[in-house]
């Protein structure tokens, strides 16, 4: 029994090396309930003999007593045999099996043990073996005791000692990490309620300190037993230490790759197509919008998320999914939060059970939102680089030199064929393509250039020849910034263009420097430089020998003296300021030029300062001759202003034209009540009120006249040259003028006898007058004499003072005088030229005497001045004379008038309507009065035959008289119809009778007039 045993788990505190010797023989013991050995058996040794009477415990190892009488204790109790294995102490001796059996018949509790060495062996036990490869070893222990029974696997796998089968929970506890050591405590106690309740076990993992391998993880998978009361723990130690690193690895790298998803917007899924459900990561969940916390998610909660539009075609893949093994891949919108959507691409591919029939489906979602907006937006990069390249005047390109040396275009935009005349195919080549068109003698540098650029990586610019197809050499200009790539190739991104018109032009201009004098001189400027310090001008042209000192040099103040005074301050200042603040900023002045006994110019000043160490030493600069562009820029505004003042005629011709129309109105009133007050009662009232009658009768013929005057002068008739009474107009344009004349001015009249008529406009023959009025009051300072003198000239020859050519014939003149200062014969000569005056700037527009110019021309008529300084100034218009026919007698009206003859008069003033029935009805007529036209219209239209004659205003609301005629004309073509008008501005005499309209009567109505004119047309 000292044998040393042949086999120990290695890590195993006192195991002994394996020996070959051979283990003592078999002993069998009778031993009582209290341990005591009653007797042995006959193959016990000697020593085991003298056993008898002595304690069992005696005859074992003191390692083995425990375990023994455990077991002794276990057979008494229960009276089941037991069999035990010893392992080999530490002095010697092989490793023992007891065997524990239950005797019946002798004294109570009496057993028999036997005791046998474990035959040597080369190989260990099986078990242990098992539990040595699986890392792992089973233990024992009853809750609260401080020692357990284990395997010897069980003690090297946690680094404990292991005695005869037995180990220390204290041991076990020390090799705990401390984060661990609750975990641990709570298990080694049994404080789970629920291991004792689960028959299948429970499971806890912690980490130990290992004495030889570290830091390693246990798992413990044990029963909790109660057995005799007493609680105990069966179970098994695992390392699992790699496991755990594997599953933290696992984690890890599952970690890592959810976070690659969810960066690169890629989730895995999976679908169910029985149960109809998709499972994934949180990152799909995320990317679909839906909730987090699950795993799977039926597909409705997919489909909803799509885009309206794609809807259709993801539903059918989920209608009909692909056949097993088959990839595919579909791409739609998924709709985000804030009615945004992204862009998503699945790729998936069936997988088939075993019965072959698709049941799963495994893919993954990209969220290529972004993808699909660089997309887009490298599209329409590519779009509008290329609309770009189209619009350039030129080729846009990218040439490329491989390692091996072959160069080529590797892109050119469209214009090269137009540029070079080659197509892009062939430049995209070969360089050697573009080569064979270049001129021979530019060949050599064109190579040179590129292999320069090459070799230092330097831009590359040079201006070649080539052979156009067109016949003709071609100047064609590049430049490129080269770039080495990763395989060493060069390539240069860069611009081509046609620079043969630049080139032309380059050589034109160095032809053209001789003819730049000339050339500045047929501009009229004038290219100078001014040295500051000498004051000295210098120039290339010409300069006037005034400019010039004694010395013959040009110098800035003697040329500053010749500045008109008013514009000297200006140019002087302007010069000063950029002498005091250099800068690079161009001068522009304009200024006057006196030069003796010359008018004035305009000039301006361009000009720039050359500076050199922040001090101004002179400047370069253009005169220019501008004096037709400034007097251009006067008239403009002259201009401007005469516009302003027409359209103010304009409107004032309008507001006459229409209060005119109102007047007419009520003076038709006045004079044809007080003439029927005239006719029907003259003879029956007093002379007194008769008085007053002719009275009120002369005053509304003078309102009369006032108001066709106001209608003639704005305009609101038409104006055309007629025979003209003369003495008539110039009465009538004074009546115009004596407001406008002070009476401090004496103003005569001499009208010659006989006159005849002259050929006029006489609206337009009164702004004559009136405006050599006023320049004669001007004139006179409103102190002096102005006559006005008119007369017969026949066969007159003379020279014409505006349109300066000789002219003969018989003219009517009038003549305005006037005693003021005269006019130089200067002044004479610019008379009539527009916008020129000499009054006070804003005192006249210089446009009278050249509108009087243009009013006698128009008529044929002729200007002839005469007056010198200090004489006073005689203007004579003349205009050709007419000779009027004889005047016809008037014809007294028919005392009888044609048997009641029906007229129609209408007009929206009652009161003028009425008097005209009044009026008719005393001439014999049957008078209808209507002051509305379209009731008028009506009564007509339901008996057109009804009346023999219409008087109509023209002005009236609704329809005007005008648009009554015609519609009555139309019913009726031959119906003599008179329209009457104070004033219209869309209708006259002309257009009336080319209506069909028998007659045009202006208002106030003459009542002789209107009833010999209806007698004639009812006749």
């Amino acid at each position: 029994m000292n044998q040393p045993a042949r086999y120990a788990p290695a890590g195993i505190e006192g195991a002994e090396p394996p020996s070959t010797a051979l283990s003592p023989p078999r002993a069998s013991y009778i031993v009582d309930a209290a341990g005591v050995v009653l007797a042995c058996t006959a193959d016990a040794d000697d020593a085991a003999a003298d056993a008898v009477g002595r304690p069992l415990a005696a005859l074992l190892p003191a390692a083995a007593v425990t375990t023994c009488a455990d077991a002794l204790q276990a057979v008494a109790a229960d009276g089941e045999a037991r069999h035990l294995t010893l392992a080999a102490t530490a002095a010697g001796g092989a490793a023992r099996v007891v065997e524990i059996t239950p005797l019946r018949g002798l004294a109570t509790g009496a057993v028999l043990v036997s005791i046998a060495p474990v035959a040597a062996s080369d190989e260990p036990p099986l078990l242990e073996l098992a539990e040595v490869e699986a890392h792992m070893g089973w233990f024992e222990r009853e809750i609260g005791a401080a020692r357990g029974r284990c395997s010897a696997a069980f003690a090297a796998l946690l680094g404990i000692p292991w005695d005869a089968g037995r180990y220390a929970a204290s041991d076990v506890a020390a090799r705990v990490h401390a984060d661990d050591g609750a975990l641990h405590d709570a298990f080694a106690g049994g404080a789970d309620p629920g291991a004792l309740a689960n028959p299948d076990g429970v499971a806890v993992t912690f980490r130990i300190e290992h004495p030889q391998r570290g830091l390693r993880h246990i798992e413990a998978r044990y029963r909790l037993v109660e057995r005799s009361g007493h609680r105990h723990l069966h179970g098994v130690a695992i390392d699992v230490t790699e496991r755990e690193q594997t599953a933290r690895e696992l984690a890890r790298s599952q970690a890592r790759l959810e976070s690659v998803m969810r960066k690169a917007h890629v989730a895995p899924f999976e679908w169910d197509l029985r149960r109809d459900e998709l499972s994934g990561p949180p990152s799909l969940a995320r990317i679909f919008h839906v909730d987090e916390t699950r795993s799977s998610w039926p597909t409705a909660a997919f489909v909803d998320a799509i885009h309206p539009d794609d809807r259709a075609s993801v539903q059918h893949v989920f209608e009909h999914p692909p056949a097993a093994g088959e990839t595919n891949s579909l791409e739609y919108r998924v709709r985000l939060p804030g009615d945004r959507y992204a862009t998503i691409e699945a790729r998936y591919t069936s997988v088939a059970d075993d019965d072959g029939a698709v049941s799963l489906v495994r893919g993954v979602v990209i969220d290529v939102s972004d993808r699909a907006a660089l997309d887009a937006q490298r599209c329409e990069a590519e779009e509008r680089f290329a609309t770009l390249s189209r619009l350039v005047p030129g080729v846009l390109y990218q040439f490329r030199r491989a390692p091996d040396g072959h160069m080529a275009f590797h892109y050119t935009s469209h214009a090269v064929t137009a540029l070079l005349g080659i197509s892009r195919s062939a430049a995209e080549t070969s360089f050697d393509n573009i080569l064979s068109i270049v001129h021979r003698d530019d060949v050599r540098r064109l190579s040179s250039s590129i292999e320069h650029s090459a070799l230092t990586l330097s831009p590359w610019r040079e201006d070649v020849r080539i052979h156009h197809p067109d016949g003709r050499v071609h100047w064609i200009m590049g430049h490129a910034t080269p770039l080495r790539e990763a395989d060493g190739s060069i390539v240069w991104n860069g611009y081509l263009a046609d620079i043969t018109a630049q080139k032309e032009a380059e050589q034109a201009l160095v032809e053209s420097a001789a003819h730049l004098n000339l050339a500045l001189s047929y501009a009229g400027m004038i290219p100078w430089y001014w040295d500051a310090h000498s004051d000295e001008v210098k120039s290339i042209s010409a300069v006037r020998p005034e400019y010039r000192a004694a010395d013959g040099k040009i110098y800035m103040r003697r040329f500053m003296a010749m500045i008109h005074d008013a514009d000297r301050e200006q140019v002087m200042g302007t010069f000063r300021a950029k002498i005091s603040a250099p800068d690079g900023e161009e001068i522009r002045v304009a200024y006057r030029a006196q030069l003796p006994g010359m008018e004035s110019r305009w000039y301006e000043i361009t000009a720039r300062a050359r500076i050199e160490g922040g001090r101004v030493l002179g400047f370069y600069g253009i005169t220019a001759d501008i004096d037709a562009r400034r007097r251009g820029e006067l008239e403009q505004e002259a201009l401007r202003a005469q516009l302003l003042q027409a359209q103010k005629m304009e409107s004032i011709g309008l507001l006459t034209g229409g209060i005119a129309h109102d007047f007419n109105n009520v003076i038709a009133a006045i004079l044809g009540y007080s003439g029927l007050a005239l006719r029907r009662y003259g003879s029956e009232v007093e002379p007194r009120l008769l008085g007053y009658l002719h009275e009120v009768q002369h005053a509304g013929e003078r309102a009369r006249d006032m108001v066709q005057q106001l209608m003639a002068f704005g305009r609101a008739q038409a104006s055309t040259a007629q025979p003209v009474d003369v003495a008539h107009t110039i009465e009538e344009s004074l009546r115009l003028l004596r407001p406008m004349l002070p009476s401090t001015l004496t103003l005569e009249v001499d009208v010659g006898p006989r006159l005849p008529a002259a050929l006029a406009d006489p609206v337009q023959l009164q702004q004559v007058l009136v405006n050599l009025c006023i320049n004669a009051r001007d004139a006179t300072g409103e102190r002096g004499h102005v006559r006005i003198e008119a007369g017969y000239r026949g066969a007159t020859r003379g020279h014409c003072a505006s349109c300066h050519t000789d002219f003969d014939g018989d003219y009517v003149c009038i003549t305005v005088v006037d005693d003021g200062p005269g006019i130089d014969e200067a002044t004479r000569d610019r008379l009539f030229e527009p916008f020129y005056s000499t009054k006070p700037q804003g005192a006249g527009a210089g446009m009278g005497l050249a509108m009087c110019h243009g009013i006698v021309h128009a008529h044929h008529g002729h200007l002839r001045v005469d007056s010198a300084a200090g004489l006073g100034a005689r203007f004579e218009v003349l205009l050709p004379a007419v000779t009027l026919p004889a005047e016809a007698k008037p014809v007294t009206p028919a005392t009888d008038a044609p048997a009641r003859r029906r007229v129609l008069v209408v007009d929206d003033e009652a009161a003028v309507a009425t008097f005209l029935g009044e009026l008719l009805g005393l001439e014999g007529y049957a008078v209808t009065t209507m002051t509305e036209a379209r009731l008028a219209l009506e009564r007509f239209s339901a008996d057109p035959d009804a009346f023999d004659a219409v008087i109509t205003d023209q002005t009236m609301p609704g329809l005007t008289g005008y648009e009554l005629a015609r519609a009555m004309l139309r019913l009726r073509p031959a119906l003599p119809i008179i329209l009457v008008s104070g004033y219209s501005a869309t209708i006259d005499e002309r257009d009336a009778l080319a209506a069909g309209i028998k007659a045009y009567l202006p208002k106030p109505i003459d009542d002789g007039p209107l009833v010999e004119l209806l007698g004639r047309l009812c006749a």
